[in-house]
């Protein structure tokens, strides 16, 4: 298993029965501190993905692209 030290804890997006939705700045192995998007159970780390600094941007872009996308999408349902 990957060695890992949690540098800080940004906050919980959701739960889930004993998973939680986390977002952290993580730093894993001998790589540099990302900010780490991941469900944990019990304080164990689970599937996640973690983004470098540069990736943040874009990422927030399609994020808020796809947000869009399923409002409309919602609301055509909703019609």
């Amino acid at each position: 298993m990957l060695e890992y030290k949690i540098i800080k804890k940004i906050g919980v997006a959701g739960e889930n029965r004993n998973d939680t939705k986390e977002i952290n700045i993580i730093k894993w192995s001998d790589n540099a501190p990302c900010i780490d998007v991941r469900r944990w159970r019990n304080g164990k780390p689970l599937k996640g993905i973690a983004f470098y600094p540069d990736e943040i941007d874009e990422l927030i872009k399609l994020l808020k692209k796809a947000k869009k996308e399923v409002s409309k999408n919602a609301e055509a349902e909703a019609a």
